[in-house]
């Protein structure tokens, strides 16, 4: 099973496979631009009476760009626009590194930050306990997509 910034990876690999995706420093601090730069943050739970649990996801992409102009080329500010609305238009779902669809995407939001595009959402995966009892695994989805 892919963790949540996997599927953040392999979705922004499908929309835009050129541009590469990093979810961690690199350690020679060399990346590539343009790039995206996938952050998970704060996961919130909500315990259910059953032995089921609802976790909230929340990611910040970071879309980076040359910050200079270069003869011929879009400005960095055209390129962020473009990204912008590419995003906006696009990015409404989750996919595994096969291409299926796994999550919805909810409270999607960009800003730019210091010339950077910061797009933001969360989705909702909901899980159940193994017969460990300990360890968590995804429920197989029934009647449709979840979050």
């Amino acid at each position: 099973m892919s963790t949540p910034s996997e599927l953040v990876a392999y979705t922004l690999n499908r929309l835009q496979p050129d541009i590469p995706v990093y979810r961690e420093n690199q350690k020679d601090g060399d990346i590539k631009l343009p790039s995206f730069f996938v952050q998970q943050l704060a996961t919130q739970t909500q315990f259910k009476v059953s032995d089921e649990q609802m976790r909230e996801y929340n990611f910040d992409i970071v879309y980076l760009v040359d910050q200079y102009q270069h003869p011929g080329q879009p400005s960095p500010v055209e390129r962020i626009e473009t990204m912008n609305e590419f995003m906006m238009n696009n990015l409404e779902w989750l996919v595994d590194k096969d291409g299926t669809i796994i999550h919805r995407i909810r409270d999607l939001s960009t800003d730019v930050q210091n010339g950077d595009l910061h797009i933001s959402f969360s989705f909702t995966s909901r899980l159940g306990q193994t017969e460990e009892g300990v360890a968590m695994k995804k429920l197989i989805q029934k009647g449709g997509f979840y979050g």
